[in-house]
């Protein structure tokens, strides 16, 4: 028979599920952090950036073609098209 205090059993169960939810809390937090700092630098890293986008203009077929001043007004990128 193992004489453990009851108040000793109780403490290490407590402690051990304080422990597990404060590391589950702090992992989900962490990870929210990192999105949020991958998306910052990206969104920082393209402003004033200039996309170039190869090819001709695809003749009737709007959904192909990227509105430039909408790119621009949300993400800051220029959109030119190079071709010739």
């Amino acid at each position: 028979m193992v004489k453990i205090p009851i108040k000793d059993l109780i403490f290490d169960i407590l402690k051990s599920t304080f422990f597990e939810i404060f590391q589950n809390i702090t992992q989900r937090v962490l990870e929210k952090a990192m999105k949020f700092l991958r998306v910052a630098h990206t969104f920082t890293f393209l402003k004033g950036e200039v996309d170039g986008l190869f090819g001709g203009r695809s003749i009737g077929m709007g959904s192909g073609n990227v509105n430039p001043d909408l790119c621009m007004s949300i993400f800051g990128v220029d959109v030119e098209h190079i071709d010739q």
